[in-house]
C-alpha cells in the first residue's frame, strides 16, 4: 500500500497524495512531475511539483483512512 497521508509543515494540515507522479500538461515540454494531493476533509485538490512537495514541506504520517 502506498503511504499517501502526508501534513503540512507550516499548517498541520493533513493531505492525501492521490497521484505523485501526474504530468505537467501546461509545460509538458519541460517533463516536470507534479504531485496530485486532496485535503479529506473538504474535498480541496491541489497540484504541486515533486521537487517542492518532498523538500520538507510535508511530513509523511502514514497511509490514509482506516489504517
Amino acid at each position: 500500500m502506498l503511504d499517501n497521508t502526508y501534513r503540512h509543515v507550516k499548517t498541520n494540515t493533513v493531505y492525501e497524495v492521490i497521484n505523485p507522479e501526474v504530468i505537467d500538461a501546461t509545460n509538458n515540454a519541460d517533463e516536470k512531475k507534479m504531485v496530485l494531493y486532496v485535503n479529506p476533509v473538504n474535498g480541496a485538490m491541489f497540484v504541486r511539483e515533486v521537487e517542492e512537495f518532498f523538500d520538507g514541506r510535508f511530513e509523511k504520517i502514514g497511509h490514509g483512512h482506516g489504517e
